[in-house]
């Protein structure tokens, strides 16, 4: 017999007294730790120049973001691109939504955060939201994909 697994046979208690042990902080420690999950990107093209966009979900704080990059090099002047953070119950029904908001100077990036209520987005749901650039002559409006689901009670 091998010498360490012969060993484990011998303090099956204790392996087992440790692994509850382990599994128990695990459940009660996990909480504590904040994961933010994205969606896949979406990539487009407005008025000639690239772009990227993406949602986010944390599976604690009760916090939604969507986030918009310009690919092509340079800057997009103020205001001609937007975001707007949606988050839905997995059912498909909003339960946050917040409104565009627009760069206020020149940027390659911006970003919208939508905190919501506990009631309203409680149990199982997910981000996807929405990004709108400046074609010209209007606004394309172009969602995100939506995130994987979270639980929060």
């Amino acid at each position: 017999m091998f010498a360490p697994f012969g060993a484990v046979l011998r303090h099956r208690p204790a392996a087992a007294l440790g692994t509850l042990l382990g599994l128990a902080i695990g459940f009660v420690a996990a909480p504590a730790f904040a994961a933010y999950h994205y969606s896949d990107h979406t990539s487009f093209n407005s008025n000639g120049t690239n772009y990227e966009n993406v949602s986010g979900v944390s599976d604690n704080s009760r916090d939604s973001a969507t986030v918009i990059y310009r690919i092509s090099a340079g800057n997009t002047a103020a205001g001609r691109m937007g975001a707007r953070a949606r988050v839905y119950l997995a059912n498909g029904d909003a339960c946050a939504i917040s409104s565009t908001s627009f760069n206020p100077a020149p940027a390659t990036s911006w970003s919208d955060n939508s905190p919501y209520s506990i009631g309203a987005c409680s149990g199982n749901h997910y981000a996807k939201g929405a990004t709108e650039t400046w074609n010209g002559s209007g606004f394309d409006f172009v969602s995100t994909k939506r995130t994987v689901n979270v639980y929060l009670f």
